[in-house]
């Protein structure tokens, strides 16, 4: 049973367009296969594509839940090839060394740069490749999309291809704060004692303070209490900022950053057994199950900073 299909999560609201675009399996289908993700190339570094959402499935979409209760899943796969450094001097020296003898006399720039060419090549051929999977969860009644990344980099990707599969449109726009940055917020909810009802406060707590030099003092600390005398009068004295707090729900623990992305989620033990009986009676989905809990976080976090309400 798989319980790490979200370990990051970053929160999107979506466009009413998205309902059409996705409003069935086939269409979805249809629309991913012209993404589907092929191996790298002998000489290739990487690749990007769609694949199959289940471990021993071949659809490269899976929904459940019917009505508002309906999410929509993709898997999104990147394969990365890379050769050390180190291995390629090697392999280059030797290389040039034989060459060098063959012809007895120093090879020439041209000669040097065709060289390295082929050992590249012959490298990267025989590279082992990495494969990096996300998993993309559409909420189609409350206009979410949660993609389990929280790179910048990778999500840009991720949203790329989704575009190219969907004929150039599949508008998504982040979660962010309307008024209030989150680090202020939090560090108000600390200060205060004003945390949202929807949370309880979990173990850990990153302090940043920027110095005018530019200069940077961060504190990370686990397996401690948030709300201890040490980090409120840091943060009263406006010494520190709060870039990330952890909170815990009934069925998960995450870690909030200032970027209002998740991290470090994890599902509580209670909750896995709910859904071990739920899979084994075939009465739920565990990607239902997990989704469904991820979508009510990210609902609670909308109405907090983009709506500006309490939850």
């Amino acid at each position: 049973m798989r319980y790490g299909n979200f370990k990051k999560c970053t929160i999107y609201s979506i466009a009413d367009e998205i309902s059409a675009l996705v409003e069935t399996d086939e269409s979805c289908e249809k629309a991913l296969t012209a993404c589907r993700f092929h191996p790298c190339a002998p000489q290739g570094l990487i690749s990007w594509g769609f694949v199959p959402v289940l471990e021993n499935g071949q659809a490269l979409v899976f929904s459940c839940g019917t009505g508002a209760q309906r999410l929509v899943f993709f898997r999104f796969c990147e394969e990365k090839k890379s050769v050390l450094g180190a291995v390629f001097k090697q392999e280059l020296s030797k290389a040039v060394k034989a060459k060098e003898m063959q012809l007895c006399r120093p090879l020439q720039s041209q000669e040097l740069n065709a060289l390295k060419a082929a050992i590249a090549d012959k490298l990267t051929a025989q590279a082992f490749p990495k494969h990096q999977q996300t998993v993309i969860c559409i909420n189609l009644h409350a206009k979410l999309c949660l993609i389990g990344k929280a790179s910048a980099k990778k999500l840009d990707i991720i949203a790329a291809h989704l575009r190219k599969a969907f004929s150039g449109s599949f508008p998504l726009e982040p979660l962010r704060a309307k008024a209030e940055s989150p680090e202020i917020s939090m560090a108000a909810w600390l200060a205060e004692n004003t945390l949202p009802a929807c949370f309880t406060l979990g173990t850990s707590i990153t302090l940043c303070s920027e110095y005018a030099d530019g200069l940077k003092e961060v504190i990370h600390a686990s397996n401690t209490d948030p709300e201890s005398a040490d980090y409120i009068q840091r943060i009263k004295e406006c010494l520190f900022t709060v870039n990330a707090l952890r909170f815990n729900t009934n069925e998960v623990s995450f870690t909030l950053t200032d970027a209002l992305t998740l991290k470090g989620i994890a599902f509580s033990d209670e909750f896995k057994e709910s859904m071990n009986i739920a899979v084994a009676e075939q009465e739920h989905s565990p990607y239902w199950m997990q989704g469904q809990v991820l979508c009510r976080v990210a609902q609670d976090l909308m109405r907090i900073f983009a709506q500006g309400q309490s939850a």
